[in-house]
């Protein structure tokens, strides 16, 4: 079951990305129609999906103390120290992961409310925007360093 939540969390993440970034990228206005639709059906499901994965997995990301002169020297030197130093980047990266989808989610979640202007819906709707694109990036790379680490050998967990 955690690797099922783990995939179908990525997925939604997929169809979150592309339905959020289509219309941004080929018209330059935000998502609409059917599009928005899908964005919007998608978007709680990948809410529960990550809380779901986050208790799954969170026992086997904790960040140990002998994780971190690894982190500082691969943030330092930019390279990594062997399957250590993957596991202990794919460990950051993932806390990052969850720590960009508070502002992601609650972004959305309080601009539904009236409770801000017009030009504070604004700003909700361009964090919203601007944790996505982050939370994205990150879990492009931790998907990396995890295919990287799947290539370098036997893991633990």
């Amino acid at each position: 079951t955690r690797k099922s939540s783990y995939l179908v969390t990525l997925l939604l993440a997929a169809i979150l990305a592309v339905t959020g970034l289509l219309q941004v990228v080929v018209t330059g206005g935000h998502p609409s129609g059917t599009i928005l639709l899908i964005h919007m059906i998608a978007a709680p499901m990948f809410a529960l999906t990550l809380a779901a994965a986050s208790l799954l997995w969170s026992d086997d990301q904790q960040i140990r103390e002998s994780d971190l002169p690894v982190i500082w020297r691969a943030f330092r030197s930019w390279t990594f120290e062997g399957p250590e130093g993957m596991e202990a980047i794919a460990r950051v990266l993932y806390w990052k992961m969850l720590v960009l989808a508070l502002p992601l989610l609650l972004s959305i979640i309080l601009s539904l409310f009236p409770l801000f202007g017009t030009e504070g819906e604004n700003c909700l709707i361009g964090l919203h925007g601007y944790s996505a694109l982050a939370l994205v990036t990150v879990a492009i790379l931790h998907g990396y360093i995890c295919i990287l680490r799947s290539h370098s050998g036997p893991q633990q967990g």
